[in-house]
């Protein structure tokens, strides 16, 4: 019956199927995880789960699409936003953030998050703090 199959990872199912349940248990709203006890490969997965909806988010806050990270400019402000918030709030690697918003090299990311985070210092930028607001995500 192939019972050592049915025993690994933590749970079995699509990937919808997962994120159904990390949402049911709480674990999607914010990022936060401390109630899961998992690791290795079910953990990178779960991780990953997190990271999409948090990026999600970001996107229907932003109102972007998949379309629009793709075509527009690797440093556009609404994509640094986004990446700043999902480097504050979520384990997601700079590799995946730069994938994902199309963003170039992965170093990239660090140089627009912190150079953002130096300019916001020096002044507030009200887009960024209404994105933010709509993101869920106060700073």
């Amino acid at each position: 019956m192939d019972f050592n199959k049915m025993c690994r990872g933590w749970a079995l199912g699509s990937k919808d199927v997962k994120r159904e349940l990390l949402q049911s248990k709480g674990l999607l709203k914010d990022g936060a995880f401390e109630r899961l006890r998992i690791e290795g490969k079910a953990l990178a997965e779960a991780n990953e789960l997190i990271w999409e909806n948090s990026l999600k988010k970001g996107m229907r806050a932003a109102g972007r699409t998949d379309v629009d990270a793709a075509n527009d400019w690797k440093s556009a402000d609404w994509k640094v936003w986004i990446a700043a918030e999902l480097k504050r709030h979520t384990s997601s690697p700079s590799t995946w953030i730069a994938q994902k918003l199309n963003m170039g090299s992965p170093q990239l990311v660090g140089v627009y998050v912190n150079r953002l985070v130096r300019d916001l210092e020096q002044e507030p930028n009200q887009k960024h703090q209404d994105i933010i607001a709509i993101y869920g995500m106060t700073p």
